[in-house]
């Protein structure tokens, strides 16, 4: 996955911590985005159908592979 998964771990809090919404951004390509860039803490309904977990999940799955490593 990566050699560097601090790194990584510093990059999606980053992301995590854009809190404005994108105002003008074309929809269509949404999905090449790391994260939503049109909303932020959206309901349930709204995330149904993302392709990716929330950032916050990923940085667990991360964490949790930065603790094996270092053993």
């Amino acid at each position: 996955l990566t050699r560097n998964p601090a790194g990584l771990i510093s990059a999606l809090k980053k992301i995590a911590q854009n809190e404005k919404p994108m105002q003008k951004f074309n929809h269509a390509v949404a999905a090449m985005c790391i994260d939503n860039p049109t909303e932020h803490h959206g309901s349930f309904f709204n995330h149904l159908f993302d392709t990716h977990p929330p950032i916050e999940e990923r940085i667990a799955a991360l964490e949790k592979i930065a603790s094996v490593q270092q053993t």
